[in-house]
């Protein structure tokens, strides 16, 4: 047995030395297969069987059934080989600051300024979902609770108060739509001239139609998102460091792998500590490679000169841009956007 064991270390050794480039060739060859797959998912389009059609009902469920398992293999064989190409020197989402950024092609180039009118629009989406329990009204009055219940000191206090509000921005989806709201999912980039990064996404506000969302509450990974998909990110702040300003290049690196691994050409999103928010807008340059964003001032739900308090305006305004952020999160700003460019 022993003198077996430098001959087993050999092979894997010579196995784990495969070129990196094999393995982004393979890597894309599976990861052109799973999209197409998805888009033929998408349009109704089913692998052709051996007798070319379903004879029953009964056999076409278990088609789309097979089908399923095909592109759950898919996704799972490609996440495992992103997992390869991980290498020794790779960066985690929470390290990336301006300097990573700016290696990796990222700048900064605009601002988002909050139009004239923002929060009275905010103010007018108060009575969508009035008899839901995540009410206007109702996240106001969680939201107090909270103030005076959890000391807002890290990560898991904020989520708290991240939940709340996409909880209320879940009854404010168009008819014929559905909200995902996922947690923890992973992501992984490897941009040229740069480390591969990596790391967990912390919330992705999903909406898509209801045959995709239950397809996606079955399996809930990010490779299953199509083009017809909006996704917005939300990064949270971590450690005991909560300004958000030193927080804004972990959420643009999050949103930039995400991208670029979704062939998404602009993605909006927002780096937030549960109570204040800042807002991203990620735009891949023509290449593909580096991209430019623009953020927005410092948004609060908490205000007040004497004592500091909810807010019910500061409220009703970010529920109405996330809830309309996530049907346009692969859009331009345009001329019904709460913000604009300055």
């Amino acid at each position: 047995m022993a003198a077996a064991m430098p001959t087993e270390r050999k092979r894997k050794k010579r196995f784990d030395l495969l070129s990196d480039l094999e393995l982004v060739q393979t890597l894309n060859a599976i990861k052109n297969l799973r999209q197409k797959c998805q888009k033929q998912q998408a349009l109704g389009i089913h692998f052709p069987n051996a007798d070319n059609e379903a004879e029953n009902e009964q056999e076409t469920q278990e088609e789309v059934q097979t089908e399923e398992d095909i592109l759950q293999s898919l996704i799972s064989l490609e996440l495992k080989l992103e997992g390869r190409l991980m290498g020794p020197q790779s960066n985690s989402f929470s390290t990336i600051n301006d300097d990573h950024l700016a290696k990796m092609g990222i700048s900064s180039s605009q601002v988002l300024q909050l139009k004239d009118d923002a929060i009275t629009r905010g103010l007018a989406t108060n009575t969508i979902g009035e008899g839901e329990h995540w009410s206007a009204n109702g996240l106001v009055r969680h939201l107090r609770a909270l103030e005076g219940l959890v000391p807002k000191m890290n990560e898991a206090a904020a989520r708290l108060w991240i939940n709340a509000l996409f909880f209320r921005v879940s009854t404010m989806i168009p008819d014929g739509k559905k909200m995902i709201f996922s947690v923890g999912q992973g992501a992984l980039h490897s941009p040229q001239g740069f480390d591969t990064i990596f790391g967990s996404v912390n919330s992705i506000a999903i909406m898509t139609t209801m045959e995709r969302a239950r397809h996606f509450m079955r399996r809930p990974q990010l490779p299953r998102l199509t083009a017809e998909d909006s996704a917005l990110f939300v990064s949270e702040a971590k450690g005991p460091d909560q300004r958000l300003v030193n927080h804004v290049p972990q959420a643009v690196s999050e949103m930039y792998a995400f991208a670029k691994h979704m062939e998404k050409r602009l993605i909006r999103g927002a780096v937030t500590n549960g109570h204040e928010w800042i807002f991203l807008v990620v735009k891949l340059n023509e290449d593909g490679n580096g991209a430019q964003y623009a953020e927005s001032d410092l948004l609060s739900v908490v205000g007040g000169i004497v004592s500091q308090s909810i807010q019910e305006e500061a409220v009703s305004l970010l529920s109405a841009i996330v809830a309309y952020w996530m049907q346009h999160s692969h859009e331009e700003l345009d001329d019904e956007d709460f913000f604009m460019y300055a």
